[in-house]
C-alpha cells in the first residue's frame, strides 16, 4: 500500500511529497523470515560450549580466591559482594573470559 505522508503543517503540494510504502506481518512470507534463523544454530553449537567453559572457570577461580583471602581475612568476603567481592568478581570473569577462549 502506497500513502502519501499526512502532516497538516506540511505547506508542500501533494504532488511534490514523496511517498512511502507501509509493510504489515501479513504481507511477509515464510521464505522472508527463514534466513533470520538461518545462522541460529551455528552460533549456538559455538556459544554453548563456550559458556560452559566460562561459567566453569569463573567458579572455579572465584571460589578458590575467595577460599584464600577468607583464610587471611578476619571479616568473611563474599562473591560479588562489597569491594573485594567485586574485585574478585571482575577479575575472575576476566580470567575466564580469556580461558575459555582458547
Amino acid at each position: 500500500k502506497e500513502t502519501e505522508p499526512k502532516n497538516p503543517n506540511d505547506t508542500k503540494s501533494s504532488s511534490s511529497s514523496s511517498k512511502t510504502t507501509e509493510i504489515g506481518l501479513s504481507d511477509l512470507k515464510k521464505s522472508d523470515i527463514e534466513p533470520l534463523f538461518s545462522g541460529f544454530l551455528p552460533i549456538v553449537s559455538r556459544e554453548f560450549p563456550f559458556a560452559i567453559a566460562k561459567f566453569l572457570a569463573f567458579d572455579l577461580i572465584a571460589s578458590s580466591a575467595i577460599t584464600l583471602i577468607n583464610s587471611q581475612s578476619l571479616e568473611p568476603v563474599e562473591i560479588g559482594i562489597g569491594p573485594i567481592g567485586l574485585a574478585v568478581s571482575a577479575l575472575s570473569g576476566s580470567i575466564a573470559g580469556l580461558f575459555s577462549a582458547f
